[in-house]
């Protein structure tokens, strides 16, 4: 039998790949996204300081880092998220945009504010929410369509925390929302009844509210948050992410880092008490992945 001939198979070349720019590199910058707090820093003094820090970190780390100040903790859950398959990022977000990163798996915590002095310092704050005594009101079911004093509709402690209570707690009708100028002005409000409840921090409730308190009392509901987490992207890999922890805790005393983060200390993630505000996150039910959608 005439054997049968076949061709041979030529080999192609594989497709070029294009290289992995690093991250920190001048092609590559990393983007670190902070969100404002609440403090009274002028937009000035805030691009001031972002510099400031980046030229330090470049000097800490070697790494280029872009600091960009952000007013929402979702803008910085957008930036983190698309560091996936885009451009290298990190980001400073409350205890809302951790959860939100978490859920989706953009981004793994590192460290964590602390404030306070000496021995007193903490990682997280307690929020409550105060009601006018006179309406009766013992918990958050209570709210429902009420009247409620906040800073503004992106302000974390005075409405973005007091809302997620409220659906955890299966409340769908929202009370209405009545902007205020401050804290102080708040507390006042709900004491005279021109609001029927507010959301403060613990120390803002103990500054504020002796003058008050016969007429506004606290609901044993409360929420515990961090001030502030530190997330890198998963991709990120050991030497990267060392050298920026290593870089940041190195920084701890900065004048700079402070007026970004309004901070006293910085501590490991893992070092950080953070088991109440676990607690309440998963007494919610809610998805949190949802936050940054």
């Amino acid at each position: 039998m005439q054997p049968t001939l076949t061709l041979t198979p030529r080999s192609t070349p594989l497709p070029t790949l294009e290289p992995t720019l690093a991250p920190g590199s001048e092609d590559s910058p990393i983007q670190m996204a902070i969100v404002r707090s609440g403090g009274a820093r002028t937009a000035n003094s805030l691009n001031r300081a972002a510099n400031a820090v980046a030229e330090a970190l470049l000097e800490e780390t070697g790494f280029i880092v872009e600091v960009e100040i952000v007013q929402t903790d979702a803008d910085a859950v957008a930036a983190l998220c698309n560091a996936l398959t885009g451009a290298p990022a990190v980001a400073w977000v409350s205890g809302i945009g951790y959860a939100a990163l978490s859920a989706q798996e953009c981004g793994v915590p590192a460290l964590v504010v602390e404030r306070g002095t000496g021995r007193q310092l903490t990682t997280s704050q307690e929020v409550q929410i105060v009601v006018n005594r006179t309406l009766g009101i013992s918990e958050l079911a209570g709210l429902a369509g009420r009247t409620f004093c906040r800073i503004g509709y992106n302000d974390l402690i005075s409405w973005l925390v007091p809302v997620i209570m409220l659906r955890g707690a299966g409340v769908s009708n929202l009370p209405n929302a009545v902007d205020s100028t401050d804290v102080e002005a708040m507390i006042a409000a709900v004491a005279e009844g021109d609001c029927d409840a507010a959301a403060v921090t613990a120390a803002d409730f103990d500054r504020f509210g002796d003058d008050v308190e016969d007429s506004v009392r606290v609901l044993n509901q409360t929420a515990t948050m961090p001030y502030a987490v530190f997330m890198y992207p998963p991709s990120f890999n050991l030497d990267t992410r060392r050298r920026l922890i290593e870089g940041l805790l190195a920084m701890e005393s900065s004048d700079d880092l402070e007026t970004l983060l309004d901070h006293d200390g910085l501590a490991r993630f893992e070092d950080a008490d953070l088991d109440e505000f676990e607690s309440f996150l998963q007494s919610t039910g809610l998805d949190f992945a949802q936050l940054g959608s």
